[in-house]
């Protein structure tokens, strides 16, 4: 650098690092937010199957199994199979099928009626 200032290149190349900077910062946030929208997703997700857990619980057999469309573009399917381990159980499956085609399945033992 001499005393009249920086030179035209000097200052292209502290504006390619600085626009790289910027660049990285960028995806490190959208990274972060596409994170926190599938967490969001699988949260719903979640709070979706152990609602219909909780559901067939008290409805005790009286709940009808089949799928269900939830908020959000959610289904919910409910399966009750008999507990070959012992009797007055059964065997109680929510699979919560996500907009994105994944699928989260809760299971649970519960006393039949």
């Amino acid at each position: 650098m001499n005393r009249r200032g920086m030179t035209l290149l000097e200052v292209m190349v502290a504006l390619v690092i600085l626009g790289l900077v910027v660049a990285a910062y960028l995806e490190l946030f959208s990274g972060a937010l596409r994170g926190a929208a599938d967490a969001r997703t699988w949260s719903q997700a979640v709070a979706y199957a152990s609602d219909g857990v909780e559901r067939a619980k008290l409805e005790r057999g009286t709940l009808e199994t089949g799928t269900e469309r939830l908020p959000g573009g959610f289904e919910r399917r409910l399966e009750r199979r008999p507990w070959p381990g012992g009797p007055g159980l059964m065997e109680l499956q929510v699979v919560v099928t996500l907009p994105g085609g994944g699928q989260y399945a809760l299971e649970r033992l519960v006393r039949t009626p």
